[in-house]
Order: structure tokens, then C-alpha cells, then sequence
């Protein structure tokens, strides 16, 4: 689930952002984030909320434990 949410609504950088205008959606991944050990933060993006993870270990941590296509295209591009 957290994969295929990702590839649909996320974005990476040096971090990672998943975008959504239900901010319930957003705490309920936030929430399983916590469960495998991923800090992430829900914020308000104008109309939009976002869950952001930025601290590096986590963000290497979610690239390793959440199968996200978008991920691993980025990395063999």
C-alpha cells in the first residue's frame, strides 16, 4: 500500500513527500510509517497536505523496506 501511494501522490528529492488533500489519509500513513521505524511529518502545502520525511536515515530506510517503483527507477536512471 505505502508503495503504490507513494508512486502516485510522492515526490523525492533529498527528501521524500507524499501529497494528499485528505490530511486523515495522510496521519492514518503516517501512522504505519512509525510502525517500521520512519519519522515523517504531516504539513499543509496550500490546498494540500503533504507527509514529508527528511531525515536521511529514514528516507534510506524507506527507499530499502518500500517497494516504490518511482524509487527504483530514479536510482537505475
Amino acid at each position: 500500500m505505502l508503495a503504490g501511494f507513494f508512486d502516485a501522490e510522492g515526490t523525492h528529492t533529498d527528501r521524500l513527500v507524499i501529497y494528499n488533500k485528505n490530511r486523515k489519509l495522510l496521519a492514518s500513513i503516517q501512522r504505519r510509517l512509525q510502525e517500521i521505524g520512519i519519522s515523517g511529518h504531516v504539513y499543509r502545502y496550500g490546498v494540500v497536505h503533504g507527509i514529508q520525511i527528511y531525515r536521511k536515515l529514514d528516507v534510506e530506510k524507506f527507499r530499502r523496506l518500500i517497494p516504490s517503483y518511482r524509487l527504483k527507477a530514479r536510482v537505475a536512471g
